[in-house]
Order: C-alpha cells, then structure tokens, then sequence
C-alpha cells in the first residue's frame, strides 16, 4: 500500500514538474 502510494506520489510531482518547466518555457 505504501509503495503504491509512493508510486502515484513520484508520477504526480513528476507530472508538475513538467508543468512548470512547460510553463517556465512559455513564460
């Protein structure tokens, strides 16, 4: 159970890391 919420954990920050960087770009 905890590995798997590490797992959603690491692909959520990963997923706003894109975010931002996309958004650095843009900006």
């Amino acid at each position: 159970m905890l590995d798997d919420l590490r797992a959603q954990w690491k692909s959520r920050s990963r997923l706003e890391r894109r975010t931002i960087i996309a958004l650095a770009i843009i900006l």
